[in-house]
């Protein structure tokens, strides 16, 4: 007959065991040589402190062992309670902070309901032909050519620039004629022979109007004129 292997013991059951073998197998009725409670209380308060012979004495000492035991449970219920009770008198103590604490979790549940789960806006695609312009104007030259109509709403904006303009950075601005209220850095790059950037831009916070947009790469600059109109 195939023999039965036996079951791996675990940490818990092995902690089980010692702990019952502590318990009953060094029976000890008269105290011998047994350390006051006092002493047992020591080692469980300050061990470093304690005589080590304690230990020694504990391992073989079946009433003292089951005493330690049950002096260290006390222990432990003690310090549970403590440290429950400087909880309640840490709230009861400063009822401020309670709600303090409160109305910056309120404030943290509002925040993340309203501003990171927020929908996002849907960004349209639309493509801004320049690849016609004239020219790549200079800053002080007069912008008179044919005006754009781009609809005021969230965009995910295509530009095609002029022919003859360079791969890179650029920065993507709009200028309402007495500054600019709206800029972005996008990069340029060849796409089916023209260069064009892309760029997100939500249009709903500027009036309907005219508008210049200007892309400037180091001493490349190209100004268009624009017409944001509503949707």
């Amino acid at each position: 007959m195939p023999r039965q292997m036996k079951q791996p013991l675990n940490d818990e059951r092995f902690l089980q065991f010692a702990r019952s073998y502590l318990r009953e197998s060094f029976p000890n009725p008269e105290r011998v040589g047994c350390p006051p409670d006092r002493e047992l209380q020591t080692l469980i308060e300050s061990p470093l402190k304690a005589n080590s012979s304690l230990t020694e004495h504990l391992s073989c000492c079946s009433p003292c062992y089951s005493r330690y035991a049950a002096l260290l449970e006390a222990q432990r219920i003690r310090l549970r309670r403590k440290a429950f009770d400087r909880l309640v008198a840490f709230y009861r103590q400063t009822p401020a902070r309670l709600a303090w604490v409160s109305g910056a979790l309120v404030l943290l549940s509002i925040f993340w309901i309203f501003i990171w789960r927020a929908p996002q806006p849907a960004y349209s695609a639309f493509t801004l032909d320049l690849t016609a312009a004239s020219e790549t104007r200079g800053a002080n030259s007069n912008s008179s050519g044919p005006v754009a109509r781009i609809p005021k709403r969230p965009l995910q904006l295509k530009i095609q620039l002029p022919l003859g303009s360079k791969e890179g950075l650029y920065l993507v601005s709009l200028d309402a004629g007495k500054g600019v209220v709206w800029s972005h850095e996008a990069e340029a790059r060849l796409v089916d022979h023209v260069i064009a950037l892309e760029v997100r831009a939500d249009l709903r916070s500027l009036p309907a109007g005219r508008y210049e947009i200007l892309l400037q790469s180091g001493f490349e600059k190209i100004e268009y004129p624009i017409q944001i109109t509503r949707p």
